[in-house]
């Protein structure tokens, strides 16, 4: 426990002041922090890490990273011709190139693709500064106070088929310490009193789906973790599942409206 605490204190801090710090800082790491998950979702299927799939895949998350950062312009036919490129590794490589891995990879493409993507892009934006501050501690607010609220007066499963240690009490108090923390931010950002709610809400409801996923992930592919590089944590996305899941949502939701 004490390994988590110390591990989660410095991580924490390090993304926080490369996020004061923005610009290429920012998006190496970000960028970095992608490869990292890129790799530990390829290694849940022994994708090789010098075959053409997952070099190919690794070429597409660096074009998401430099549509995010406004050097290239996003169109749809980008995403077409992922796809089709993708499904036409069979007949390039005469079916040597398994359709389940290939579906694999794409799939851990577009989640930390665009969940990374999004956390810099987020902070591009006017406010990003402040918008990405408010994704982020409130996602880590829904965290801890779900885990410390459900651990200490936990009683009711929410998912023990997928979760067994997550309750509905644990989950309900994450919800509202994301929407306390988004309250928190009313002063700081250009938004509305109930729009911040809708966002505090997100927080913690899309948050804690994330970390669904991920566990329904983990038990599907019988693994504790998905990684070893954050002590006490594991991976990179058994730490940013949450985060991946909540940037993206509300950036999109902010773009089209």
């Amino acid at each position: 426990m004490r390994k988590r605490i110390w591990t989660g204190l410095i991580g924490g801090t390090a993304l926080l002041a490369f996020l004061y710090l923005g610009g290429i800082w920012y998006a190496v790491v970000i960028f970095g922090l992608a490869v990292f998950a890129y790799d530990e979702w390829n290694r849940l299927r022994r994708i090789p890490r010098l075959g053409g799939l997952y070099l190919i895949g690794a070429f597409f998350l660096f074009l998401f990273f430099i549509w995010a950062s406004g050097l290239l312009h996003y169109h749809p036919v980008f995403l077409s011709l992922l796809v089709l490129l993708f499904m036409s590794l069979p007949v390039f490589t005469k079916n040597r190139t398994d359709v389940t891995d290939i579906a694999h990879v794409l799939l851990g493409l577009f989640y930390i693709g665009l969940g990374f993507s999004a956390m810099l892009a987020t902070r591009l934006l006017e406010s990003g500064l402040t918008l990405s501050l408010l994704l982020l501690l409130g996602t880590w607010a829904n965290d801890t106070m779900a885990y410390l609220i459900g651990k200490r007066w936990g009683k009711n499963k929410l998912w023990p088929s997928i979760s067994p240690n997550k309750t509905v009490e644990g989950s309900l108090a994450g919800v509202i310490a994301s929407l306390l923390v988004s309250l928190l931010f009313s002063p700081f950002v250009p938004i509305s009193t109930l729009e911040l709610l809708v966002v505090g809400l997100l927080i913690g409801v899309a948050g804690q789906f994330g970390d669904l996923m991920e566990s329904a992930t983990k038990r599907s592919f019988q693994v504790k973790d998905t990684g070893w590089i954050l002590p006490g944590h594991g991976g990179v996305l058994d730490r940013f599942d949450s985060l991946l899941v909540v940037f993206p949502l509300v950036y999109y939701i902010l773009w089209y409206s």
